[in-house]
């Protein structure tokens, strides 16, 4: 994964993102399918592509191949933090403690 340029997971049903998160925390450019849950994951932190359109995939592998940097590290951290362990297993605590509060 740090030797690679982008992490590209083109699928047409994914349901956890897993390498695209792996991506963003190596700090790559990820490029996923705008359908499905992928989007979701990465938010504003990677670029999404129709899965079903060459064309489209066309523009956006020379757009990031053109990338010398990745211009949208400066969302990643936020998108990880949505998927941090510690803040999900905190949510039912915190919701429960709002009830019996």
């Amino acid at each position: 994964m740090q030797h690679c340029h982008a992490v590209v997971a083109l699928t047409i049903y994914e349901g956890f993102g897993i390498s695209a998160l792996e991506g963003m925390e190596a700090g790559r450019v990820v490029l996923v399918s705008n359908n499905g849950s992928l989007k979701e994951v990465i938010g504003n932190a990677g670029y999404t592509v129709d899965p079903f359109s060459v064309f489209s995939m066309e523009r956006q592998f020379i757009l990031i191949d053109g990338l010398a940097d990745n211009p949208k590290k400066r969302y990643v951290q936020d998108r990880l933090a949505v998927f941090d362990q510690l803040v999900q297993a905190k949510r039912p605590l915190q919701y429960l403690n709002s009830i019996v509060l």
